[in-house]
């Protein structure tokens, strides 16, 4: 109902994999990004169908990108605060 919304959220405890998720028809031809997992965007079939995917023990959020694109700012202190607590991890080894 509501111009650039809806969500898919993909969470595994063990390997990765993929999910196909109806969105809705009201998607349709939509490209939804990624906005927590590192995954590639998603385009939402004609039927409203797409396929999500997420790493193993890993939570995947994907967004229809109009809407994503508001997060951008978020997306990339996301990554930042990771690679900090990446490096860090790698220091204490």
């Amino acid at each position: 109902e509501h111009e650039g919304s809806g969500v898919a959220v993909v969470l595994t405890d063990r390997d990765g994999g993929e999910k196909r998720m109806f969105v809705g028809e009201g998607h349709a031809g939509e490209r939804w990004s990624c906005v927590v997992g590192e995954q590639d965007d998603v385009e939402v079939g004609a039927d409203g169908w797409a396929t999500f995917r997420t790493l193993g023990g890993r939570l995947s959020v994907y967004l229809p990108e109009k809407t994503a694109g508001a997060l951008e700012n978020d997306r990339q202190l996301h990554r930042i605060a990771r690679e900090i607590a990446e490096d860090t991890e790698e220091m204490r080894a």
